[in-house]
């Protein structure tokens, strides 16, 4: 967390794959599964239109939809247009273990086509 004040890191969210084993991301938030299709995790970018999904969630699990706008990903912005993209993405709140899983995500296989500012 490069940056972060570190009296709020109590309050942070891990990230796990579906497994629920922990994702390690670097101190820029750029985790496994970034900068290829496999999946993994991404932290969202200049997001809004944040909604709780209150048919999947219950007292423990909160699932959220964001729209990832993507702008400066990984504290930077990427060199070539077709670097960025934008995409839709669904988060799963543990809120007992504290932690998010990413399960669904659209929009970063189009690339540049899907970008939005």
């Amino acid at each position: 967390m490069k940056g972060g004040i570190k009296n709020f890191k109590k309050y942070l969210l891990q990230p796990v794959d579906k497994n629920g084993k922990k994702i390690v991301c670097d101190d820029y938030s750029k985790c496994p599964g970034y900068e290829n299709d496999n999946g993994g995790f991404d932290f969202t970018w200049t997001q809004h239109t944040g909604w709780r999904i209150d048919s999947k969630s219950n007292k423990r699990y909160i699932y959220i939809s964001v729209f990832d706008n993507g702008d400066a990903r990984g504290a930077e912005q990427p060199v070539f247009a077709s670097q960025k993209y934008s995409r839709s993405v669904i988060y799963k709140i543990d809120q007992q273990n504290k932690t998010v899983e990413q399960i669904w995500e659209y929009g970063k296989i189009v690339e540049m086509n899907g970008f939005l500012l």
